[in-house]
């Protein structure tokens, strides 16, 4: 039997074994919240890049929910419009985290049965509407040349040389074996071709944070290859 002063002991465990239950199942709660993390890409990334690896990353990581920007433009990370940033640039701000992931080939493309049908003076080109290194590099190589259809998104012009009606920049990760598309040289033998790098861009704040590092993680374990 409890005496007086035990019992009181007792009443006061009881009420700090509930507030230790009430705890770990706050905990519990919060370890199986789903948290969002939002990638910013271009379209081609987000549309080409990306789809192969999802499967895998939501077996790794069920309690992240991936929110994909597919914006042709820059999202501010330093305004949070974005966790985590693929780009095509490498950025200067000295509070960004940057990892170059892997080398991209640009290049002009059309479809097999479009170069064997069409003469090359009849060649059709496609434009692009928005304004970047690659994109001017296209235009001066394609200045003499017959545009006929502009656009702000490789994938969109990529489905149009797979219909074999003309020919387009595209990255050389956007070019499978199965699309029918062949390099093609435009002044000479030789198929010109332009270089650049794909980086991975986090604010310093955010890479701290668990989910955004595992997603950070989880892309350079799948995109990076030897720059």
């Amino acid at each position: 039997l409890l005496t007086d002063d035990g019992q009181r002991i007792y009443v006061q465990a009881q009420d700090i074994a509930k507030n230790i239950r009430l705890l770990q199942h706050s905990a519990r709660e919060r370890q199986n919240a789903v948290t969002e993390v939002i990638i910013s890409a271009p379209p081609a990334v987000i549309h080409t890049l990306l789809p192969p690896h999802v499967s895998e990353f939501f077996t790794r990581h069920p309690c992240i929910h991936l929110t994909l920007d597919s914006n042709v433009g820059f999202s501010n990370l330093h305004q949070r419009q974005a966790d985590i940033a693929l780009r095509m640039s490498r950025p200067t701000q000295a509070d960004l985290a940057v990892r170059a992931l892997r080398s991209v080939r640009f290049g002009f493309y059309a479809h097999a049965d479009y170069l064997a049908s069409t003469a090359r003076a009849d060649w059709r080109f496609f434009g692009f509407t928005v304004a970047n290194r690659f994109t001017r590099w296209a235009a001066e190589q394609t200045e003499n040349e017959r545009v006929v259809l502009s656009g702000n998104d490789f994938s969109t012009l990529r489905q149009l040389m797979i219909n074999g009606l003309g020919i387009g920049l595209l990255p050389d990760y956007a070019v499978h074996p199965d699309d029918g598309l062949l390099p093609v040289a435009i002044h000479g033998a030789t198929p010109e071709t332009l270089q650049e790098t794909l980086y991975l861009v986090m604010h310093e704040d955010v890479r701290r944070s668990p989910a955004v590092r595992a997603a950070a993680d989880f892309l350079v374990e799948v995109l990076a290859q030897e720059v």
